[in-house]
């Protein structure tokens, strides 16, 4: 063990100040050589209440029984736990969202140690695997584990160890830094939720949403937006709220609080379901629950899954991780009546609250003026100013902003859109290299735009071979920014193996492939466009039609046959790719549970073979749509379906061909004569002709309503079917005009 001791007694002086400065400290230790060596050093240095993560079996066995064991896949389940200590074996595949969840869930005093290789190579399958997608020749980058690395090598708290070498590489200079004091509880002399809850709390930050949710038991108030960091306990202080209001609720109501908690995942919503738990405990009250729900006589509270919150009632809806949410369920919910909770997190590895600031809070301020904001910033467990979180949030770019822009530079940049300059994101450079701060800032552009962002993002940015990107900069300032993914170029064999599974990658040769048989299709090379984002404050301005343009070109001088999307099918969100050429020629069969909308593929062809392709697919969504209007797509949105029927060339072969009792039946139903269930057979086929064939006798809202009431076969009211018989009136005596006309 002598040749350990170096390692050995950085370890302790790293134990030592992390104890007397509340904080954490990590170790990264670098190599396959001796690291069974180095983790067998540390199993004995470790503090009871510590947790192993790693997906090899003999690695995990290196650990006694005393300490936790999980596989990466299983950190899910640590959310809101607390461990002293923590083991990451990251030697096989970089998890970064496994390591991000781990480190956060160590208290201050503790110590993480991070195994790594010396690099990521072939033999790394799962690294590859997660990587590289069937047809990429080329292999992962191998570019973050580099930016641990550099910024470990500069950030205070990390050491840096070669267990090839068995030697510290780097060791921080510790010093005591007199941050240490807790935060000391005040609880309130009269306060409606019972002091024993108070007396959980471990800031007084958390006091303050306590407080705040007396504001809304009181109408003081209908709204509550929380914001806060990872490890703020923003979610653990809405669940002791819950169950302290619950006992005064059910005193005043005599009948349980009823609460709908919905999250973008359930795994989000736990730390609030457990903490009701422990609050029911601290007031003896006797509860069943699951892993979605809690029910008690004095609290029923169920987790539900976002789009299906729009639909249940409760005294309390409340929103976990609300900036992982779309936009557009955040404004739906804003309609409502029932007192609404929002949670979210600034910054994280779950979204990024920065939407809240640019999209949803001038809307809250609108539709909910009197709102009261909570902000949490101490750590429950550790110190504030942790370097362990610094070093964490600054590797993977967590506290990612968008470079600043005054109005006066806004106006600027509009008036002189061509002089934006384009530039492809070469993954070292940015992420490792000279240009980081530039990255940094193109995250930040990323972040402020999109709900789905986390660490994973940056990950395949620097590592995976078919990423990449540009970044428009005005004046050396990122104003917006794509992110793309090379698709296709398969070989016949590859191309055979997607008829019985599902690859990753490829989303859209896949669709090709599998709803329409274009196997020759998937030979040919194109884009997927997985995110374009301008700029937050320069949004709407022309500057994302702009970016799709110089895509496009790039795109012709490099070969590429097609350039395509996927997204959640919101108007919105298709009139844009629309407006700029974008064909659809998919939507999901099946309903996102998260958005509660079809994700809907648009492709642009850039030869012409890829055209004829892309005619023959979208003209077969749209005869599809139009069958399947009542039954599959029956929750699409009428103003999506829309768009995508009228951007679609008409059909040429499609014909109207009604049988005699059908042509009878629709004059007595135009005559008022027959209720509409009685000739809907006959309409309907009209309707589908009239989509078909790409005909503009009516305007939108009517267009709208023959979608709904027609091919949806939704209940409209009295109202419109009284105004339903006139449209189909117009459309019978229209198309025959032009029948007329044709002979």
């Amino acid at each position: 063990m002598q040749d350990l001791k170096e390692i050995s007694e950085a370890i302790s002086i790293a134990r030592d100040y992390a104890k007397k400065n509340h904080e954490r400290r990590l170790f990264l230790i670098f190599g396959f050589s001796n690291s069974d060596r180095v983790a067998n050093l540390i199993s004995n240095l470790l503090e009871e209440g510590s947790i192993i993560v790693s997906d090899d079996d003999r690695f995990l066995n290196i650990f006694g029984d005393d300490v936790l064991k999980v596989r990466h896949k299983e950190t899910k389940s640590i959310l809101g736990r607390t461990f002293s200590d923590a083991v990451i074996d990251l030697r096989m595949h970089l998890d970064v969202i496994s390591l991000s969840r781990t480190v956060e869930t160590i208290r201050g005093g503790g110590l993480i140690f991070v195994f790594l290789p010396l690099v990521y190579r072939e033999i790394q399958a799962k690294y590859v695997e997660k990587l590289k997608p069937i047809g990429i020749k080329e292999n992962p980058r191998d570019i973050l584990r580099r930016r641990l690395l550099k910024k470990a090598l500069t950030s205070d708290g990390v050491y840096v160890v070669s267990s090839l070498i068995l030697k510290v590489l780097k060791k921080p200079k510790e010093k005591i830094r007199n941050h240490v004091t807790e935060d000391k509880i005040t609880l309130p002399e009269k306060s409606i939720i019972p002091g024993d809850i108070y007396s959980l709390c471990k800031t007084m930050d958390q006091t303050k949403v306590l407080n705040a949710f007396e504001k809304l038991f009181e109408d003081v108030t209908n709204t509550i937006l929380i914001t806060a960091d990872r490890g703020r306990g923003k979610s653990a202080s809405v669940g002791l709220a819950l169950s302290g209001l619950a006992f005064s609720f059910f005193e005043k109501n005599l009948r349980p609080l009823r609460v709908v908690l919905t999250a973008p995942e359930l795994e989000n919503a736990l730390e609030v379901l457990r903490f009701v738990k422990i609050g029911l405990e601290k007031l003896g009250v006797k509860y069943e629950s699951s892993e979605s729900y809690v029910r008690s006589k004095i609290i029923d509270i169920n987790y539900v899954e976002p789009y299906s919150a729009l639909f249940e009632r409760g005294d309390f809806i409340i929103v976990d991780e609300a900036a992982g949410l779309p936009f557009p369920i955040l404004r739906t919910l804003l309609e409502r009546k029932e007192k609404l909770i929002f949670l979210t997190t600034l910054h994280g590895y779950e979204g990024s609250g920065r939407m809240f600031s640019v999209r949803f809070l001038p809307l809250l301020k609108d539709k909910r003026p009197d709102y009261l904001r909570v902000e949490l910033k101490r750590p429950i467990r550790y110190a504030e100013n942790d370097p362990v979180e610094k070093w964490l949030f600054d590797a993977l770019m967590l506290d990612a902003e968008p470079v600043d822009i005054s109005v006066e530079e806004q106006e600027e940049i509009v008036k002189n859109i061509d002089k934006i300059k384009y530039e492809r994101i070469k993954p070292f450079k940015y992420v490792v290299g000279s240009l980081e701060k530039r990255m940094k800032e193109v995250f930040g552009i990323l972040i402020s735009a999109h709900y789905r962002n986390n660490p994973n993002d940056l990950l395949m940015f620097a590592d995976a071979p078919h990423y990449f990107g540009y970044v428009g900069l005005y004046e050396e300032k990122p104003i917006v920014a794509i992110e793309l993914g090379m698709e296709g170029g398969l070989s016949q064999e590859e191309i055979q193996v997607f008829l019985k599974t599902a690859p990753s990658g490829h989303i859209i040769p896949d669709k090709l492939i599998k709803y329409y048989g274009e196997l020759k299709a998937a030979e040919k090379r194109g884009w997927r466009i997985i995110r374009i984002t301008v700029h937050p404050k320069l949004m709407l301005r022309g500057i994302g039609s702009k970016t799709l343009k110089f895509v496009e070109e790039e795109g012709k001088a490099e070969g590429i046959s097609w350039i395509g999307a996927g997204f959640t099918g919101y108007p919105e969100l298709l009139s844009f790719w629309i407006k700029n050429g974008y064909v659809p020629i998919h939507i999901s069969p099946k309903l996102n549970k998260t958005t509660g909308e079809h994700t809907v593929i648009v492709v642009k062809p850039l030869d012409e073979e890829l055209n004829q392709v892309i005619k023959r697919a979208s003209k077969e969504l749209k005869l599809r749509l139009l069958r399947e209007l009542s039954s599959t797509y029956r929750n699409l949105e009428a103003k999506t379906a829309l768009l995508i029927l009228k951007s679609i060339e008409k059909l040429d072969n499609y014909e109207l061909s009604l049988s005699p009792s059908q042509a009878f039946r629709l004059r007595l139903y135009m005559d008022g004569s027959l209720h509409f269930e009685s000739a809907s057979d006959a309409v309907e086929d009209l309707a589908r002709y009239y989509f078909a064939k790409n005909l503009d006798f009516l305007d939108e809202e009517s267009e709208l309503l023959l979608i709904e009431a027609v091919l949806k076969r939704k209940k409209v009211g009295i109202r419109n079917l009284l105004e339903l018989r006139k449209i189909i009136r117009k459309l019978w005596f229209s198309i025959l005009k032009v029948e007329i006309e044709a002979e």
